[in-house]
């Protein structure tokens, strides 16, 4: 299975999002995009597999994840966890009716732009380190601007980000590189 081919995660309740953004678990979701153990999530990401169970369990609950098999690692037995979707967004339920515009917003957003930074940290450690190596380095980029739009040009806009989305998605090539896009597009509301 293409990891375009999961569907989307829409959350619709805010205490899922809020268990989910969280750093070292949104890492431990990046982790499972293919099955792992906690062991193996540990080992990649250089931390004590004592030190993730607690998040392996908040993942489970929040729904996020899922045990897809075992493995036996010497006497024991571990669990394969993976992650259902590549793309977690706020589903219709949690933007309606709210209580708590405030929170509901600082989850969304905290969701996304926490995810961005952990994103952005191991992409621009790796091309510096392969440019001091004298390597060539990985594509990306990096940036933020603020632009002046009419309504109907920024809905146009927010219309292509999500075809450029699928279209991404269309092109997967299994044996490549894991890119992430994260983004932002509302007015400014300051």
């Amino acid at each position: 299975m293409k990891l375009s081919d999961r569907e989307p995660f829409l959350v619709d309740d805010l205490r899922v999002l809020e268990e989910i953004n969280n750093p070292t678990r949104l890492r431990i979701l990046y982790q499972l995009v293919e099955p792992a153990t906690v062991r193996e999530v540990a080992d990649r990401l250089g931390v004590p597999v004592t030190r993730l169970y607690y998040h392996f369990n908040a993942l489970e609950r929040a729904g996020v994840i899922e045990v897809v098999g075992t493995r036996k690692s010497g006497a024991r037995l571990q669990r394969v966890y993976r992650a259902l979707a590549t793309h977690i967004k706020p589903g219709p339920g949690l933007l309606e009716n709210v209580d708590d515009p405030a929170r509901v917003a600082e989850a969304v957003a905290g969701a996304v732009l926490d995810g961005a930074r952990v994103d952005a940290v191991a992409g621009v450690t790796e091309y510096i380190e392969a440019k001091g190596r004298g390597e060539e380095t990985p594509p990306g980029t990096l940036g933020r601007t603020i632009v002046r739009l009419s309504r109907e040009s920024a809905a146009r806009f927010a219309e292509r980000i999500d075809e450029l989305i699928d279209e991404v998605a269309e092109a997967e090539d299994r044996d490549g590189d894991e890119y992430a896009f994260s983004f932002v597009f509302f007015r400014l509301g300051i």
